[in-house]
This record gives C-alpha cells, structure tokens and sequence, in this order.
C-alpha cells in the first residue's frame, strides 16, 4: 500500500499541472536540413520548395541520390546513373535531372532519348525557379541537338 501513495502523487501532480497549470508552449522541432538549406539558399527557398511539394529532408535525399548519380555517371555505370537520377526526379522534379539523364543516355549510345531529354531540359529551364540553372549546361544542351 505505501509503493502505492508515491504513484498516486505523482499521478495526482500531473493532473494538476496539465489540467489546471498552464502548460509551457511547445517548440516544434527544428530540422535540420531546413536549417542548413535556409542557410545555403535563403528562406524563400523553403517556401518554393514546398509549393513543389517537397520537404527538405526529401529534397536532401535527392541531392545525395544525384551526388551518387553524378559519381556513377563518370564511372560510365549508365544503368545505376539512370536509375539514380530517375529516383532523384521522383522527389524533386529538376531540369538538371533531365540533363544528367541526357548525358547518361548519350553515354549509352542511346542519341534519340538523350536528345528527348535534353529538349525536355530546355523547356523546363525557364520555368525552374528553386535552383539556378548553370549557363553552360543550357548552351550544352543546345549544342547536343
């Protein structure tokens, strides 16, 4: 019976505190890659990104799968390349996406998708506004067709 007052103490001060006590205002908690992508692109970054549907964790995500990507891409491991920036467009659709898998496509030996995702590439560049698109890359595509 004595184990049992220390419980029903404590039970009985949690009541009060929630019930009647005000409870102290709860901070939601900050992620982290919010924070670093703030850092790095501003805070209207955060807002467009998340028009985009996206999260920041997401949005790392991709950027790692593109990293890895980029890595396969030069090691002419085409398929994984592929598949990698396939899986990063997925989550975040970027025109620099469609240029990598331009260029993976080229790479390949296959000139007919790689010319249709460089196209796609150039018509999605002027719409993208999260990121800036690299000049050269655009006069690459262009000379790619």
């Amino acid at each position: 019976m004595s184990s049992r007052v220390p419980a029903l103490l404590l039970l009985t001060a949690l009541m009060v505190v929630t019930v009647g006590g005000a409870a102290a205002p709860r901070k939601t908690p900050v992620d982290p890659s919010a924070q670093r992508l703030e850092r790095k692109y501003g805070k209207e970054f955060l807002t467009r990104l998340k028009a985009l549907g996206c999260t920041p964790t997401k949005y790392v995500y991709a950027l790692r799968l593109t990293k890895v990507g980029l890595e396969k891409l030069v090691e002419a491991q085409y398929e994984d390349a592929l598949y990698l920036f396939r899986k990063a467009y997925g989550i975040v659709a970027s025109p620099n996406l469609l240029f990598y898998r331009a260029m993976t496509h080229k790479g390949m030996g296959r000139p007919l998708k790689a010319r249709t995702q460089f196209l796609a590439f150039l018509r999605e560049v002027p719409r993208w506004t999260l990121t800036r698109v690299v000049p050269g890359r655009i006069a690459r595509a262009k000379k790619e067709l």
